[in-house]
């Protein structure tokens, strides 16, 4: 159970991250045979940069929360 809590609170959030991050690094430019043009790849970046930064926030959020239930959760074993 730990162990699931902190997959979703840390490495999922870091997977999502990385998963973006990936996505803009495949967006061909026009001079390279590709869809777009580099202003629209920049914009996507600042708006992508918000939701990693969100991502982020949400993680730290995450974190908090999984090391309170984790002591809950022990405590509880030992203290019915």
């Amino acid at each position: 159970m730990k162990e699931q809590l902190h997959d979703l609170s840390s490495v999922q959030t870091g997977i999502l991250i990385e998963a973006n991050n990936k996505m803009l690094k495949n967006c061909k430019l026009f001079e390279n045979g590709g869809n777009y043009d580099q202003p629209e790849v920049d914009w996507y970046q600042g708006q992508m940069d918000k939701i990693n930064t969100m991502i982020e926030t949400c993680q730290g959020q995450r974190t908090e929360k999984v090391t309170e239930l984790v002591k809950e959760m022990d405590n509880l074993q030992h203290e019915p």
